[in-house]
């Protein structure tokens, strides 16, 4: 990814527009057995059970907006809650002027 221009970069870290290119940009270009990454990607979907299965792990998914419910046969797991993705800025007593950055 090359550097973005010194006004997007704030202490080494870029904004936000510039990771999402290259994130978006990397799910398309890599490709395993077959399939790129946006292939393997599931969103919108809620886990209802995770199990050991030998080497592996079964899922007992539900699609969020449809309530239509797969299982998923699996050797590598990898959850990605999105528990970041909305800012959860807390409410604190007292007075703060300064910047509050969530990352």
């Amino acid at each position: 990814m090359p550097r973005p221009p010194e006004t997007d970069v704030y202490f080494e870290v870029f904004k936000a527009e510039y990771t999402t290119q290259y994130l978006e940009n990397y799910v398309d270009i890599e490709i395993f057995a077959g399939r790129t990454l946006r292939d393997r990607i599931k969103l919108g979907i809620e886990v209802v059970s995770v199990q050991r299965d030998g080497n592996g792990w079964m899922l007992s998914t539900r699609e969020r907006l449809t309530g239509v419910e797969q299982d998923y046969s699996t050797s590598i797991l990898m959850i990605a809650s999105g528990l970041t993705s909305v800012p959860n800025m807390p409410s604190l007593p007292g007075e703060f002027s300064g910047r509050i950055m969530h990352q």
